[in-house]
C-alpha cells in the first residue's frame, strides 16, 4: 500500500494552503508543512504556522509541521 504525501514550503499563505488542503484532502495521507525562519533572500523572519492552525478546519491527524531552523 501506498501513502501519497504532499510537501509544502510554506511562507505564511494560509489561504492558499486552506485550498490545497481542501482539495487534496481526499487523495493525500499526509501534508507535510515545511516552514524555514529566513527567507531565501536570507532575511529573517517568524515562524507563523503554530499561531494560524488555531484558525484553521484542517484535518490535524494528517498534518506534519517541520519547522527549519538553520544553525
Amino acid at each position: 500500500m501506498r501513502n501519497v504525501i504532499d510537501a509544502v514550503l510554506y511562507n505564511g499563505e494560509k489561504d492558499l494552503l486552506d485550498l490545497r488542503i481542501l482539495e487534496l484532502n481526499s487523495v493525500v495521507d499526509e501534508f507535510w508543512i515545511i516552514e524555514g525562519n529566513y527567507t531565501f533572500t536570507g532575511t529573517s523572519k517568524n515562524l507563523v504556522f503554530k499561531d494560524q492552525i488555531q484558525q484553521s478546519n484542517w484535518p490535524m491527524a494528517k498534518i506534519k509541521y517541520f519547522p527549519f531552523l538553520p544553525s
